[in-house]
């Protein structure tokens, strides 16, 4: 197993590092985000540098943009694994992009870039889609890579959002969840509703929209089925795994096995949301409601002016290509058309829904009919809302108190020749002089 990229799962002693989590090699950065030219990442008023090749800080990376890091490191690791090893390869590419890098350079990609944007009269929006198209490159020369290799014929490529986008300048950024409500680190479908993209010969039903219900911890059980780890599957189910596999649902287009899915139940700011078939209910809200709206321009709605032949000859598009499974331009039309977010607005539910006000009581959305969250029908379905309270309070029953920690002096970066680091090791050396190398 090989990691590349964003690891943001720990590093305040190395066995939470990757080479400790079982995986094999590691070229990125520890924290949740850095500068993607010199690598500064900058938290709680600190600054250090966060690079790594392996355990070893990085300063020869510096300058180098992360997203072309990113992708060197990942077409390394495909031409190596082909010459030397015929077994299988499990490859996790975290790329930085496109979350926003430190204040003094919130959205940073070269300027060559962002020229190859101006289309896009709004200026930190030409910006963000200038780091998407790098992005997007990187994507296209993986792919492009494992059909050189003669991989991509038994591959399984997942391409998947983490959260939803933080819009209308939220952390510096201006991603957009058009039509959803809500940005990054809120419960709204905008925060919560994760966009993926999933490719494989192996599936049985391809070429179409899935909309089953799945939640992010069961890409676990649900790849190790996929890879036909069928007893290593049955092994984890019965030491209470927390996922469920949904690869025969995925593969032949049947329901999924998740019935419900759970967002979140935060103590600290005293909000929770889950969803059970078509019902989300919603308790409370982040941020006091500050960002509780709808953020984010529409973009280009027109098909007629999507490039048809410029996807035809992207790196991807030749590779599929090669395979004999690109789509022909009708079968792309229609699946952006079923990949688009309609908001349905259901007559019934304007002249019966509430304005949702979750600090003051719970709300209670159809998101198959409303997925915009606009019709609280708290009101109308009273047992609804009182059953997927009921799951809500059986799931809290469960929860362990948050143990999150204060800020330890001893991480700041100036005692580690400015750098993040397993500053918890007691065989590393806490220097309280600051010096620079």
């Amino acid at each position: 197993m090989i990691w590349v990229g964003k690891w943001h799962l720990g590093h305040y002693k190395r066995i939470y590092t990757p080479l400790f989590r079982g995986f094999k090699s590691h070229v990125g950065y520890w924290t949740g985000h850095h500068d993607y030219f010199d690598h500064i990442a900058v938290e709680h008023n600190m600054w250090g540098l966060d690079m790594r090749k392996g355990l070893a800080v990085a300063y020869d990376m510096h300058g180098k943009y992360t997203t072309d890091l990113v992708t060197e490191r990942s077409l390394k690791v495909i031409a190596e694994h082909n010459a030397t090893d015929k077994g299988p390869l499990f490859l996790y590419v975290a790329h930085a992009a496109a979350h926003s890098g430190n204040p003094y350079n919130p959205l940073p990609v070269s300027d060559d870039s962002v020229i190859k944007m101006g289309h896009i009269p709004h200026y930190k929006r030409r910006r963000y889609a200038a780091i998407v198209s790098k992005l997007d490159e990187s994507v296209g020369k993986i792919v492009q890579q494992l059909e050189h290799y003669n991989m991509l014929k038994n591959s399984l490529i997942v391409f998947s959002t983490d959260n939803g986008g933080p819009a209308e300048g939220f952390n510096e950024n201006f991603a957009s969840n058009y039509p959803l409500r809500g940005v990054k680190n809120t419960l709204w479908e905008g925060g919560v509703r994760g966009a993926a993209l999933l490719w494989s010969p192996l599936l049985r039903k391809s070429q179409r929209v899935a909309n089953q219900n799945m939640h992010i911890v069961d890409w676990l059980p649900t790849l190790i089925e996929a890879a036909g780890g069928k007893m290593a599957l049955d092994n984890l189910t019965s030491t209470n795994l927390d996922g469920q596999s949904i690869w025969q649902a995925l593969s032949n287009d049947e329901p999924s096995p998740r019935k419900s899915v759970l967002h979140n139940i935060d103590d600290i700011w005293g909000s929770a949301a889950l969803t059970v078939g078509e019902w989300k209910l919603m308790r409370g809200t982040n941020y006091k409601g500050a960002w509780d709206g709808w953020y984010g321009p529409a973009g280009e709605r027109s098909p007629k002016h999507y490039d048809w032949q410029h996807v035809a000859k992207s790196q991807a598009g030749k590779a599929l290509k090669a395979i004999k499974m690109f789509p022909s331009q009708a079968e792309q039309q229609r699946l952006r058309a079923g990949a688009t977010v309609n908001c349905n607005l259901n007559k019934t539910y304007v002249q019966q829904g509430t304005e949702c006000k979750p600090l003051l009581a719970p709300c209670l959305f159809n998101v198959r009919d409303d997925p915009c969250e606009y019709y609280n029908l708290a009101g109308q379905y009273p047992d609804v809302l009182k059953s997927l309270q009921a799951e809500l309070a059986h799931f809290n029953a469960t929860a362990v108190p948050p143990t999150n920690k204060p800020d330890d002096p001893r991480g700041a970066p100036r005692h580690w020749n400015y750098t993040w680091t397993n500053f918890g090791d007691s065989d590393i050396h806490y220097n309280d002089v600051v010096r620079l190398i």
